[in-house]
């Protein structure tokens, strides 16, 4: 009996630790954001036009659903 409690506590122990190691960092997630903050600005300033659109799209998108 008290081997089998013995590996659940491992077992347990084992999947908190892997819940840990997919935690991301403050700084990861600053890092993060910042990257997709300038690839969204580089799109923008390569295709602004399409950057237009798609804000317009997306904001008719959202007045049709909150409209509801």
């Amino acid at each position: 009996m008290e081997k089998h409690e013995n590996e659940d506590k491992i077992s347990g122990f084992e999947e908190l630790k892997n819940l840990f190691d997919h935690l991301v960092t403050q700084e990861e997630l600053e890092s993060n954001l910042k990257e997709i903050k300038q690839n969204v600005q580089d799109g923008i300033q390569k295709k602004p036009l399409l950057a237009v659109g798609v804000a317009l799209g997306v904001g008719f998108l959202l007045g049709v659903i909150l409209k509801k």
